[in-house]
């Protein structure tokens, strides 16, 4: 699995759609994270929790350099 240094990657987080309880769309759940090096984009907003979006995004983005660097 692809490993990460800090300065590679940026994390943002982005508020949800607005269509649901009363925090939606207030509190920022969904992420979005960018590979610098090869501007490959993850993002991730299934899950109410933002640390286990990061967790999926971060995941995602380590399977796609994977393939980069197989092919």
């Amino acid at each position: 699995m692809y490993r990460f240094d800090a300065l590679d990657i940026v994390v943002t987080g982005y508020p949800e759609p607005k269509n649901g309880g009363m925090t939606t769309g207030i509190v920022p759940r969904g992420i979005k994270v960018l590979h610098k090096a090869t501007g490959l984009v993850a993002v991730c907003d299934k899950h109410r929790h933002q640390h286990l979006n990061r967790d999926e995004a971060l995941s995602e983005l380590a399977k796609a350099l994977d393939k980069l660097k197989v092919q």
